[in-house]
């Protein structure tokens, strides 16, 4: 039984990690799940004239149209208590909705913010005290999630302005970001990498080379050794995407024994040298062009990715980005 202030303290935590509404959502039902519930959903909703819509249906989906029961003047909710059951009002509307939700073994929790309906979280089993301080909790970090979220829209928005202007300004030429992109994809399949992790590395593939731009008009040695750092450290500045910056700022790196340089980051390395390899060469043989990449340049990765790169030959996936 989770019950004691560190326990609740650990849920907050939890929630307010959560970068995206879906991993808010996903976060609030396995906090449901601790609560000893067997099964929860939780199910957010937004406002669309003047009435409550659910995530993924049309705006002419309408999910509080319901007939009012038979001589019925109130609704008493879990958290709604006596609200006046009225098809012109949202509130009545959002207590008579959760009501039928409750229905049957399943219980509905209305999530609140400020008085105002945010979600339902719909359990079967659990402890029903719990569960309601456990959509409270959720109703006040649901606020911050979403303005979270709205940024990343928005900064994310901005930067792939950015990533194609620096797209155009790289020697390899247009096309290397989304084929370092794929590449990357591509050897984080073949290494078996978690989704999180191959979510980072695709994000991480478009913004690797921010820093050209961010050094547009140096001199081109200075660009070249320094567009990592400068990179990273602006990818660290947004906030956001301060995550994808250990990546972007390792991907020309050389691989020594014992180092702590995650993963993730030697697969970025390898799409990049690759890319800018064929890229180069890409008028000649690409039989030869792999036999000399794996003679001067296969020597500065993580044995790991070397392996993953050999599996993407031997499969024909690099024949088709490069022949």
């Amino acid at each position: 039984m989770t019950n004691t202030r560190l326990d609740w303290l650990h849920f907050l935590g939890e929630l307010s990690l959560s970068r995206t509404l879906p991993q808010f959502v996903a976060a609030v039902e396995q906090s449901a799940l601790c609560l000893q519930a067997s099964e929860s959903r939780f199910f957010l909703y937004r406002f669309s004239q003047n009435v409550l819509v659910r995530p993924g249906q049309s705006e002419q989906t309408r999910v509080l149209e319901g007939v009012v029961p038979q001589n019925r003047e109130e609704v008493d909710s879990p958290i709604l208590r006596r609200t006046p059951v009225d098809e012109c009002s949202l509130v009545g509307r959002c207590a008579l909705y959760c009501e039928e939700l409750a229905e049957g073994r399943e219980r509905a929790f209305p999530v609140t913010r400020f008085g105002s309906l945010v979600g339902v979280l719909k359990v079967t089993g659990g402890d029903r005290a719990l569960l309601s301080e456990l959509g409270v909790l959720v109703g006040l970090v649901h606020e911050m999630v979403k303005a979270r979220e709205e940024e990343h829209s928005l900064l994310s928005g901005t930067l792939d302005l950015l990533v194609g202007a620096t797209d155009r300004m790289v020697p390899e030429g247009p096309g290397h970001v989304e084929r370092v992109a794929r590449l990357s994809t591509k050897l984080a399949s073949m290494l078996d990498l978690s989704a999180q992790s191959r979510q980072e590395v695709w994000d991480a593939s478009f913004y690797h080379d921010i820093g050209c731009l961010l050094l547009a008009g140096r001199p081109f040695d200075e660009v070249l050794r320094d567009h990592s750092r400068v990179g990273a450290e602006f990818l660290v500045s947004t906030g956001a995407l301060r995550h994808l910056a250990p990546l972007v700022a390792a991907h020309h790196d050389v691989y020594e024994s014992g180092s702590n340089t995650p993963i993730e980051a030697w697969v970025l390395a390898m799409a990049e040298d690759v890319d800018r390899f064929f890229s180069q060469h890409r008028h000649e043989d690409y039989q030869e062009n792999t036999r000399v990449f794996y003679s001067e340049r296969i020597l500065r990765h993580h044995p790991e990715v070397i392996d993953a790169l050999s599996g993407l030959i031997d499969s024909g996936k690099l024949a088709r980005l490069y022949r």
